[in-house]
């Protein structure tokens, strides 16, 4: 079974707990801030739609998710 994990998100954060780029929980640019859980740090937070932009996802995040066999499967900005 094969899966993919794409390095690049529509809408990516920068962790405040601990710097890594994460995928921002949204499907369009949100207008007033957001609540974000890191999968890294397990830290919730809030964020406003300027901290969020189009970027890479952290080589920590996506090993994280090759390590746990595809569960957690990222396709631009969205969880399936």
């Amino acid at each position: 079974m094969a899966f993919f994990i794409s390095n690049t998100c529509d809408f990516t954060i920068r962790c405040k707990g601990c710097n890594e780029n994460i995928n921002a929980p949204v499907g369009t640019m949100p207008s007033s801030w957001i609540i974000a859980a890191c999968p890294l740090c397990q830290e919730k937070r809030r964020y406003l739609p300027t901290e969020i932009f189009r970027g890479r996802l952290s080589q920590k995040l996506i090993e994280k998710m090759q390590a746990a066999g595809g569960a957690m499967i990222i396709k631009n900005g969205t969880d399936n």
